[in-house]
């Protein structure tokens, strides 16, 4: 750890605000930077960097020490900014079922927002990003049938592997790529 930030750690851990805020003060800067990285919007960097250090206040009683107090807070602010990625495409998709005609007629005559078209992108890296670095034999099969639509046999022809070992392929990429991209907070946080 930083030097002095043991001491300081162990003052904000026994309800001591100056030490608190003087962590603030060392970090802030690594954690914007990260926010930045992911959201590429200042005001949504700042917003996650204030809600990574609620957070942090709230849950530093319970910090073990197991790793650095950087590396824990930056990991929270990753989280906090990829779940705002998230739920911001999120919330921009609508079910058919549970929509009334009238605002899908809207939905489809609006042309998507420089904001949405820039989410959209963000969205995509993240994707991608996790995509290479699923082990290749997933990859493989996911990219071929996800973005060559590729059928099954076709995959499993060029591959010389079965139909059945396509399918078990593409089922585990795809809960590979479920769980690298829910990754709770609460693994941030311990």
């Amino acid at each position: 750890m930083p030097a002095g930030d043991q001491d300081l750690l162990n003052r904000a851990q026994q309800q001591d605000p100056e030490a608190f805020a003087e962590l603030v003060r060392r970090h802030h800067l690594p954690c914007l930077r990260m926010a930045m990285s992911i959201l590429r919007n200042a005001a949504d960097a700042e917003d996650e960097v204030q809600n990574t250090f609620m957070k942090a206040l709230v849950h530093l009683p319970e910090f073990e020490h197991r790793a650095e107090l950087r590396t824990w807070l930056i990991s929270i602010v990753r989280n906090q900014c990829l779940m705002r990625v998230r739920s911001a495409a999120y919330r921009r998709s609508t079910s058919f079922e549970a929509a009334p005609p009238a605002s899908l007629i809207r939905q489809c005559r609006t042309r998507p927002t420089a904001e949405d078209r820039f989410a959209d992108e963000q969205v995509k890296c993240i994707l991608a990003h996790h995509v290479r670095r699923l082990p290749a034999i997933y990859r493989d099969v996911l990219l071929m049938h996800g973005l060559g639509d590729m059928r099954l046999d076709a995959i499993a022809s060029r591959l010389g592997i079965s139909a059945g070992a396509v399918k078990s392929r593409l089922r585990r990429a795809r809960a590979e790529l479920r769980s690298r991209l829910t990754l709770p907070l609460a693994s941030a946080t311990s």
